[in-house]
């Protein structure tokens, strides 16, 4: 299902021109597909899913889908769900980088598309009626010039008719990259790193919007602060699942 964007409203022929003009490659083949979704059917279907047999509360791959996986037993995550349609492989986890890394911005609707898969059954199941990007720190932020965790949360809400609230969670301090840490050192690394406002999030579900989720530390540690805030449950919303 492909997201709406304001060229699909220009006229018939001149968006055909346009089209015919420059048109859009897929990612993947190099055919030319129509619209801002970079993939064409068949490479879209094929690429990299997570599992059916995932851990219904961390979306870990290969756990038994009927209960909690062992991590989630042993100390069970702030969120309640986790909606990550793509495996962390190639090419999405390339994707993710160069969109995260190498500032290609017309790679956020294709990621958003990827993200977008039953996500719509997911919100209706769950009742979440709020969207949360994970936040940068004001230093990453100056350094970057963008939050991809914001490009895809407005992607997605502007799909779904979902608020997004930016500033309803704010990263307090900086964080290193979490890349190449153990489990513990990720904890570690963004334990108390956020920071919810009350007005926002109080008394509302809230789905929390990533890129990537790779061991749920991250999400984890700020899904605690909207619960903090008063919000009375969240979920996850990412690209991807390693």
């Amino acid at each position: 299902m492909q997201l709406k964007t304001p060229g699909a409203l220009l006229p018939g022929r001149l968006r055909d021109l346009v089209d015919l003009l420059y048109p859009v490659r897929c990612l993947v083949c190099g055919e030319a597909v129509p619209g801002p979704i970079r993939l064409c059917p068949a490479c879209r279907a094929g690429l990299p899913r997570s599992p059916e047999r995932r851990c219904p509360r961390c979306a870990y791959p290969g756990a038994a889908p009927d209960r909690p996986c062992g991590r989630c037993q042993r100390r069970p995550p702030a969120f309640q769900a986790v909606h990550a349609p793509g495996a962390y492989r190639e090419p999405l986890a390339g994707w993710i980088r160069e969109l995260k890394y190498g500032h290609h911005l017309g790679l956020a609707r294709t990621l958003a598309a990827v993200a977008d898969q039953d996500l719509g059954d997911w919100l209706h199941l769950h009742r979440f009626d709020l969207l949360v990007p994970v936040p940068l720190h004001r230093r990453r932020m100056a350094d970057r010039g963008f939050n991809q965790a914001l490009l895809l949360a407005r992607l997605l809400g502007a799909r779904h008719g979902l608020p997004v609230r930016a500033f309803a969670l704010a990263r307090t301090r900086p964080t290193g990259t979490q890349v190449g840490l153990a489990d513990r050192q990720r904890t570690a690394n963004v334990r108390d790193a956020f920071r919810a406002r009350r007005w926002p999030v109080a008394d509302r579900r809230v789905a929390l919007v990533d890129d990537v989720v790779t061991t749920g530390a991250t999400a984890d540690a700020a899904a605690r602060a909207l619960l903090e805030a008063g919000a009375e449950k969240v979920g996850v919303v990412a690209v991807a699942r390693a």
